[in-house]
């Protein structure tokens, strides 16, 4: 694959990822500079093929890619599943989220095949977020820092932690849960709550605090702060929401995802 307006070289070789890593690194830091939008969109771009070309090299999914600590980066435990994600803010203080995700999967002793998607982020146009099944070309933008993973007999779940900066008066953060349906990646699955079935948790609060949400090694659950509006005239208007000190919790059991309200998330 020739990558535009950066080395104008075919990034087929193992050997050319550090290179192709330096290159990332000097446009990364240009894309969090102050520079038009247009730019800003036209870099993306270049970033963007660049990075996928690189991703597709046989043997990058073990690449640790140190240069670039200015993008999310994670890696699954099980060692299938890296995703990559960084956004784009505009003078309207707007962001876009962008992302790639590889999935690698051993096909034998001295085989294995990685399979490499974009995300697009299509957030804007999603009218029920929290209801919807959402695939890599329609993805609910966020920077993910957290995954875990979770099996039951022969399936395989991978739960993504993410943030949202929103706008100016409230942030969001995320609970994404993914599954691979023949090597393609799906977004959302169903989680059963106390007034129904979602297929993502998406929590949005005031811009002035800040909300906890993890995974929890002790008790095997993504463990989060209660929301509740800092006056009860406020029920609904998520900028004046805050952590109110207790805590719910996603819990995973024999295939199913379930909210727990009030569980005890303190330190033994």
């Amino acid at each position: 694959m020739t990558v535009s307006g950066l080395s104008g070289q075919k990034t087929t070789d193992l050997f050319s990822i550090p290179e192709n890593e330096r290159k990332l690194r000097d446009d990364f830091n240009k894309l969090y500079s102050d520079i038009s939008d247009e730019v800003k969109d036209s870099l993306n771009t270049s970033i963007t093929e660049m990075f996928k070309s690189s991703l597709s090299i046989p043997g990058s999914f073990f690449y640790t890619w140190p240069e670039l600590n200015m993008i999310g980066k994670l890696k699954s435990d099980d060692m299938q599943v890296n995703v990559f994600t960084w956004h784009i803010v505009k003078k309207d203080n707007s962001c876009v989220y962008h992302g790639i995700l590889q999935y690698h999967v051993p096909t034998g002793r001295k085989k294995n095949q990685t399979t490499v998607y974009l995300l697009t982020d299509k957030s804007a146009s999603i009218k029920q977020p929290e209801k919807e099944e959402l695939y890599p070309e329609n993805w609910y933008g966020a920077l993910y820092y957290s995954i875990s993973t979770h099996t039951f007999r022969r399936k395989k779940w991978y739960t993504l932690l993410g943030y949202d900066f929103n706008n100016e008066f409230s942030n969001k953060k995320i609970v994404e849960i993914v599954q691979f349906n023949k090597n393609k990646p799906v977004f959302g699955e169903t989680i059963i709550t106390e007034s129904g079935q979602v297929k993502r948790l998406i929590f949005e609060y005031s811009s002035n605090v800040v909300m906890t949400l993890r995974f929890d090694e002790k008790l095997q659950q993504i463990v989060f702060d209660h929301l509740a509006p800092v006056e009860p005239v406020f029920r609904g208007s998520y900028r004046f929401y805050a952590p109110d000190g207790s805590h719910d919790a996603l819990r995973f059991s024999r295939g199913k995802f379930t909210l727990n309200r009030d569980v005890d998330a303190r330190n033994p």
